[in-house]
């Protein structure tokens, strides 16, 4: 049986220039992230929205026809009204197909959820890894 899953790597920070930078898939799980400020130093409303932006992924996503497996990494701009302004492969899975298929999911997601009105941004970037690979 196939499964996808979706996490959060990192935020498009500073220094963050490949794949090596991104920490490693876990199956099944999705995390929360992305924020430009997560730890000590970020709201709980940034937290909970990079959460609700990974959960949206997540189940709006394709699963992967015939054998293919691997992990896709994109990078995604969304605005404050959730929509994309911005979407590329960032780290490919090695297949392109996989790829296309990670980069509809952010397509067939839009719109995203609307940021908090709390929110200090107009456009926030997100990494995320999509990854597609056989259930044992």
């Amino acid at each position: 049986m196939r499964t996808s899953s979706v996490e959060s790597a990192v935020s498009a920070a500073p220094g963050l220039t490949s794949n090596t930078d991104v920490p490693p898939s876990r199956a099944g799980r999705t995390q929360g992230g992305g924020a430009g400020t997560l730890g000590a130093t970020a709201t709980p409303n940034e937290d909970r929205y990079a959460a609700e932006v990974i959960a949206w992924v997540e189940a709006h996503k394709g699963h992967a026809a015939g054998r293919a497996t691997g992990v896709a990494t994109i990078r995604f701009v969304l605005d404050r009204r959730g929509r994309v302004n911005d979407s590329a492969v960032f780290a490919t899975s090695g297949d392109p197909s996989l790829d296309m298929l990670a980069l509809d999911a952010i397509r067939n997601a839009t719109p995203f959820p609307r940021a908090p009105a709390t929110a200090d941004w107009r456009t926030r970037t997100f990494l995320v890894r999509i990854d597609y690979r056989r259930r044992a």
